[in-house]
């Protein structure tokens, strides 16, 4: 099951103030920097955390963001950090 706005709202009811055409949008750009393949059952997670991380990053995300702070990582794509490292297969190099 791919994410909508209307799912992304959901979970993540910070970015309703978004606005469903912008998370549609955003949604549709996240999937092309998330691979189904290498995150499998887990591309959903991927591809909400890549959505709300691009949103956080946008100039919408700067305007809301509670802190006000500029951490260039942000919480979402620490997360995605994170899952990648336990879904997404390594090569290791000898």
């Amino acid at each position: 099951m791919t994410i909508t706005a209307e799912s992304f709202f959901r979970d993540r009811p910070e970015f309703e103030s978004a606005g469903e055409a912008l998370v549609a949008t955003t949604i549709a750009l996240a999937a092309l920097r998330v691979s189904a393949e290498q995150y499998g059952d887990a591309y959903d997670d991927a591809l909400s955390l890549m959505t709300a991380h691009l949103l956080w990053d946008s100039p919408f995300g700067a305007s809301m963001r509670r802190d006000g702070g500029d951490d260039a990582q942000g919480p979402y794509a620490t997360e995605l950090g994170k899952l990648r490292l336990e879904r997404v297969p390594r090569m290791l190099v000898l």
